[in-house]
């Protein structure tokens, strides 16, 4: 696995200002890398729900689940 260079935050803790939107540029930036919102919740510990959160909030288009073999099928 990559190193994402991104920050392992304590449970529990809630970020504000210049922390959160720096926090939030990183995980953007990561996410862009490509790394998957799971590998980004192992680095930081954070949640899937709040990484989803962060990336959802700020209009990031998020990538289609199931990696390389994932077989759309038609109805």
């Amino acid at each position: 696995m990559v190193d994402l260079d991104l920050p392992r935050i304590k449970p529990r803790t809630q970020l504000k200002g210049e922390e959160r939107e720096k926090f939030v540029e990183q995980v953007i930036k990561a996410y862009g890398h490509p790394a998957s919102i799971r590998q980004i919740c192992k680095e930081t510990g954070r949640s899937y729900g709040a990484i989803y959160r962060v990336l959802v909030d700020n209009n990031v288009t998020l990538r289609p689940r199931g990696g390389k073999n994932n077989v759309r099928r038609k109805s």
